[in-house]
């Protein structure tokens, strides 16, 4: 690994001899301290990489993984991070990470003399969504299907406009949401997560956002809930989300709209949210 040169830079003139001796002996001290107390003074860390791909048209491509910034006081160790891609259930894996010596007192320099980024050669990469799981923990989502590169992204974020809610996600009827006011917005979230499963199998995950919605309601600017929940125990769905659109009312909040989509675990739309029943 090239490690940053550091120019040699004399000191003042003024300096005097028995200052330098000093300095030189101090500097000595130090570096014979370092050197026999490495072990207490770092430990270990693996960081998780971030992940970008390059479909090339014939059906497979490749990944990039990289640290991002991280500073050159970081002792870059043996080994380096594997990826799997799963086309049966259009999902990337991340196994493993790259490895560091960090300092243990969390002083470090401030520059990015020890980011990595590597690239490898991957067989299979089609024009599909991809879920990004590293080492089991969920990353989000890889979107090849209209541009031939991209970079896991989150998704489900707040904002989503009329238009692709018509058209992507299933309106959910009225008389299946029960009561249609809270006062409180937070009050509104049971509804959506109360099929979240109860047990650690598989690998539970649930994340929710809120944010103002794009589109206003009758009564003026309304709110935005996004409940997204993966890693269902289910051999065809991996998952369920929501966006729910409330407005303010005399009771507090109430519900406008309740959207769903499912996150299909198999099939033809492996790995992909849909506003249909997966197989």
């Amino acid at each position: 690994m090239n490690r940053p040169v550091v120019p040699h830079r004399p000191g003042p003139a003024s300096a005097t001899p028995w200052r330098r001796r000093c300095l030189a002996a101090t500097a000595t001290a130090l570096l014979a301290l370092s050197a026999g107390a490495g072990a207490a003074w770092a430990q270990e860390r693996v960081v998780t990489p971030q992940l970008c791909a390059l479909r090339d048209g014939g059906g497979s491509g490749t990944v990039t993984l990289s640290t991002g910034c991280l500073s050159s006081s970081f002792e870059r160790l043996d080994g380096s991070p594997a990826v799997v891609v799963d086309e049966l259930n259009a999902t990337v894996l991340i196994e493993g990470g790259f490895r560091y010596n960090v300092p243990a007192n969390g002083i470090a320099t401030t520059d990015c003399g020890g980011g990595v980024i590597e690239q490898m050669a991957v067989e299979s990469l089609s024009a599909r969504r991809y879920r990004v799981l590293a080492n089991g923990a969920y990353q989000g989502v890889l979107d090849l299907t209209t541009e031939a590169q991209a970079c896991t992204a989150p998704e489900g974020a707040p904002g989503i406009d009329p238009a692709t809610l018509e058209r992507d996600w299933k309106a959910t009827d009225r008389p299946r949401w029960g009561r249609l006011t809270a006062p409180r917005i937070v009050d509104l979230l049971p509804r959506l997560v109360r099929d979240f499963p109860s047990t650690i199998e598989g690998r539970p995950t649930v994340t929710v956002e809120i944010a103002r919605s794009p589109s206003d309601g009758s009564n003026g600017p309304r709110l935005e809930i996004h409940a997204s929940g993966t890693g269902y125990p289910d051999d065809s769905v991996n998952g369920v989300r929501f966006v729910l659109l409330a407005s303010p009312h005399p009771d507090g909040w109430r519900m406008d709209e309740l959207w769903r989509q499912n996150l299909c675990a198999r099939g033809e739309r492996a790995g992909q949210w849909t506003a249909d029943r997966c197989s």
